[in-house]
């Protein structure tokens, strides 16, 4: 049987892991490979500013994952355009909008690979993808929302839960497109 090829994206503790629950669980082992993981790049923390690497980017490091960081540094000229020129070449990247080529910013990650994958699963990685990318893995972008969309959409849907006293609150899974907390 062939395994469901994964990427996926996140950063905070509980988005670790649940990432390490998928690389360790001997059922999921079976039918799941991550081939990848993006995550925030490392931020500085507290009064002493100690640069400090999100939890999920540990959780890679520990199970030899490939670690992409979201970094939003512009590339370099030269390397931008040879980079244009070869997607633009590539048939399958024909429906790419690249005026919007700086949206992403993770410039050590080729759209290709996108192509390779089967599934993107997205779980508290805090920021839009863009709908040209959306549509790379075979399965699409898939968010972990943890409360029962439409209702508290955005960053905090379990702090709004708990201030506005819901007596009950879910899960929603939802295959992505390019509004935010929206999709079937």
């Amino acid at each position: 049987m062939k395994k469901l090829t994964l990427a996926y994206f996140g950063s905070p503790y509980f988005s670790a892991l649940f990432l390490e629950k998928i690389l360790t669980d001997p059922d999921l082992k079976k039918i799941i490979e991550v081939k990848f993981v993006v995550t925030q790049p490392d931020r500085p923390i507290g009064r002493k500013q100690i640069l400090i690497e999100t939890p999920v980017k540990t959780v890679a490091k520990k199970y030899g994952i490939k670690l992409f960081e979201n970094k939003s540094k512009a590339l370099s000229t030269k390397f931008e355009t040879n980079l244009k020129s070869k997607i633009i070449n590539q048939k399958r990247f024909k429906h790419l909008n690249l005026k919007n080529w700086k949206l992403f910013g993770i410039w050590d990650l080729e759209f290709r690979i996108f192509y390779q994958i089967d599934l993107c699963l997205v779980y508290a990685f805090s920021q839009i993808i863009p709908k040209e990318l959306l549509k790379a893995p075979k399965l699409g972008f898939w968010n972990i929302h943890p409360s029962l969309l439409p209702k508290y959409r955005g960053p905090s849907p379990i702090t709004y839960s708990l201030i506005f006293g819901e007596k009950e609150t879910g899960v929603t899974i939802f295959k992505m497109d390019e509004k935010i907390d929206h999709g079937p």
